[in-house]
């Protein structure tokens, strides 16, 4: 499976985030983390990503057409 990072949620995945250990667990456990490069620019939030992979919207996407389900919070 894969969590998609976009937009505002861009936030959980750097430095300082809350559930940032949380994370490292997921992605440890085999989940993939995508996070969008767009939005990690537009929010000057590059330098402090500390998990997931950087990717675009076509990977975004990609994730979201081969999944089973997709659900958006």
């Amino acid at each position: 499976g894969a969590i998609c990072f976009y937009t505002e949620g861009v936030r959980l995945v750097i430095e300082g985030s809350p559930v940032l250990e949380d994370l490292r667990a997921i992605e440890g456990a085999g989940t993939h983390l995508i996070v969008c490069q767009t939005c990690l620019v537009h929010y000057g939030l590059a330098e402090r990503l500390r998990v997931g992979v950087v990717g675009g919207m076509g990977d975004i996407l990609a994730a979201q057409a081969k999944a089973a389900a997709v659900v958006s919070i």
